[in-house]
């Protein structure tokens, strides 16, 4: 019988090899803990001072132009899935 995992935070699923083990740019890694923070499993993410003026001086909106979007939107459906997945068979 294989133990049940819970899913962890958004960056633990992108970056630890038990999940995705994928490296990404620190962008990524910025736009999802600003859109996960707070979340059920993603309570303990915060912000770097930093980040937290990126968000207040974006005028363009998070995503607007960057050439990764899809990668990103990807990553988030992939972690909702998984979400849904573990509420629903736990």
């Amino acid at each position: 019988m294989v133990a049940k995992k819970e899913i962890p935070d958004i960056i633990t699923f992108v970056e630890d090899k038990e999940w995705l083990n994928i490296s990404v740019d620190s962008f990524i890694l910025y736009l999802l803990k600003g859109f996960y923070r707070g979340s059920e499993s993603n309570e303990n993410l915060e912000l770097t001072e930093r980040e937290i003026e990126l968000y207040k001086n974006n005028k363009e909106g998070f995503l607007g132009r960057y050439k990764d979007k899809h990668f990103v939107c990807s990553i988030i459906a992939l972690y909702e899935a998984m979400r849904t997945l573990e509420y629903k068979y736990n």
